[in-house]
Parts: C-alpha cells; sequence; structure tokens
C-alpha cells in the first residue's frame, strides 16, 4: 500500500506532510491563499452553528495550533 499523495491547493505541485509550508510547496503559494482568503475569493458557505464551533475547538488544540508553532508567553 503506497503512501497518500499530497498536492499543493494552489499550483497542484506534490508535497508532503511536515515539510514547512505544508500543505502548500512554497511560501508563495501559501502566501497566495492567504491573499483570497483576504480578497474574499474563499468563503464559508453558511452560518456556523454552536455544534461547528465545538468541533473547531477540539480540532484545533490537539492539531493546527500545535504543528511547528512556537509557544509564545507574555
Amino acid at each position: 500500500m503506497s503512501e497518500a499523495e499530497y498536492h499543493c491547493p494552489v499550483c497542484v505541485k506534490p508535497t508532503v506532510p511536515g515539510r514547512q509550508f505544508f500543505p502548500f510547496c512554497c511560501k508563495r503559494c501559501q502566501l497566495v491563499d492567504l491573499g483570497l482568503w483576504m480578497d474574499e475569493s474563499y468563503r464559508i458557505s453558511r452560518e456556523l452553528r454552536s455544534l461547528d464551533e465545538d468541533s473547531y475547538d477540539l480540532g484545533v488544540q490537539g492539531g493546527f495550533r500545535d504543528r511547528g508553532a512556537s509557544s509564545q508567553t507574555d
């Protein structure tokens, strides 16, 4: 069984989990995606419900923020 293949959502080049800009292949694609969000080209298709927000909180605590993010305290 082969490993799952991941592709950059902007340019569709292959990318690998654990790389610095994952799921993007490079900083440029990461910034292009951010620009699309800032320009409101991407939108959430419906209102979030409280159940959605609870699921998001659970996902963030053990996942995305912990990956490669440095912890800073004031």
